[in-house]
């Protein structure tokens, strides 16, 4: 109703909503304009009516309101551990701080083909793809490739992190980019200079810009090109010997990890459950490849769950993403026990799980890999520190 909080000095709802909305579309139309000079525009009230509709639960809220004997409560948070493998058993290849310094030296030119733009063509360009943001500011191609550099160098830290696989995945990728370019760019169309005639098959390069390889200073370019390409060749030969004679220091550690919580069962008495959670899917995928066939000859089933899919060696669990939940969470997620041989003991996963599911069955939470966004390791571990637990204790393990 339009008067429902007229006794708290709102008189219509309707009109202060009007109001709110003017000043907000107001503030987008500034230019410069910064959040702090909208939040001191907001009519009061809506701040007050705000504090009367937001409902906020703290866990002493919860546990108060809503924790009896028949709900439950929240189980005890140990402190976090850390685990920091190196990525080489033999601590010869890969060493962080040298391939850090590697990465740091590659040119990514593969991704910026407008830095290479002759002068003469650089204004064609820049009308013809205009740089301008919708609030009015503007790039030049440089700043632009300096932003897009950052990015993906950026994400190769990022992959290395995550796994060797992962990383050697996308150093292949990115070679084979890096091919295709060069052999545009060395089969491309040109002006001719000694007779003036020109190409009538102009050749183009792939990406957001279509930029005619005439139009490019394609000397430089090649050169930055094969300069990558020898650092990456060598970085993409050191990951492959790890993969290719299991010297992959993280997963062993990984395996060890399991094996001892399944073992020893540390936390609570008999649970064995644990969710691996990781950043990206690939390396999901290559933890489960590694340790699923060891774990099944110890009687525990795995499974893998990926915004790309889902798959377990569980052949009494339905191949699917909420068979595969309640399998592993069956007393949160279905209210009842089920036989051990029906169930996942261990859930490898993506972000696509840390959202919204009830797995507290499960004591245990290690992040092979580290989000950048700390509020996602939170999304994370509240999977399983929820209240109706019956954990007394639960665990947080992260891998750096």
């Amino acid at each position: 109703r339009d008067f429902a909080f007229q006794d708290e000095g709102i008189s219509s709802v309707e009109n202060l909503l009007r109001k709110s909305s003017a000043v907000i579309n107001q503030w987008e139309t500034t230019p410069n304009h910064n959040k702090n000079d909208l939040l001191d525009s907001l009519p009061s009230d809506f701040y007050k009516l705000l504090e009367l509709m937001t409902i906020s639960r703290s866990r002493k809220h919860i546990t108060s309101y809503y924790g009896n004997s028949s709900v439950g409560k929240f189980p005890s948070k140990n402190k976090p551990e850390t685990r920091r493998p190196e990525i080489d058993s033999h601590e010869k290849l890969l060493k962080f701080a040298d391939t850090n310094e590697l990465l740091e030296s590659l040119e990514l030119s593969v991704y910026t083909p407008t830095k290479y733009i002759k002068s003469e063509y650089q204004k064609t360009y820049a009308e013809k793809y205009s740089l301008k943001g919708k609030r009015g500011g503007s790039m030049d191609f440089q700043t632009q490739s300096k932003g897009m550099i950052v990015m993906h160098r950026f994400n190769l830290f990022k992959r290395l992190e995550s796994s060797v696989y992962s990383f050697a995945e996308t150093i292949r990728r990115l070679m084979g980019k890096i091919d295709r370019t060069m052999e545009i760019l060395n089969r491309g169309g040109f002006v001719d200079e000694e007779t003036g005639t020109t190409d009538e098959e102009y050749e183009y390069l792939e990406g957001k810009y279509e930029i005619e390889v005439a139009h490019l200073r394609v000397a430089d370019y090649l050169y930055d090109l094969e300069g990558d390409k020898i650092i990456l060749e060598k970085i993409y030969n050191d990951a492959k010997s790890i993969l290719d004679e299991n010297r992959d220091l993280k997963i062993r550690t990984l395996q060890d990890e399991i094996i001892k919580k399944v073992t020893q069962m540390p936390y609570n008495s008999g649970n064995k459950k644990i969710i691996v959670f990781t950043a990206f899917s690939d390396t999901a995928e290559y933890i489960y490849q590694q340790i699923a066939d060891e774990l099944k000859e110890n009687h525990l089933y795995t499974a893998c769950v990926t915004g790309k899919g889902v798959k377990t060696n569980n052949k009494h669990v339905d191949n699917d993403f909420n068979s595969l939940l309640c399998a592993f969470s069956p007393k949160s997620k279905m209210k009842k026990e089920i036989p051990a041989d029906k169930q996942i003991d261990i859930l490898i996963g993506t972000d696509c799980i840390s959202e919204g599911q009830n797995l507290q069955d499960c004591d245990t939470v290690i992040n092979f890999d580290i989000q950048w966004n700390p509020v996602s390791l939170i999304q994370r571990f509240g999977r399983i520190d929820r209240i109706g637990s019956t954990n007394e204790r639960i665990q947080m393990i992260n891998f750096f």
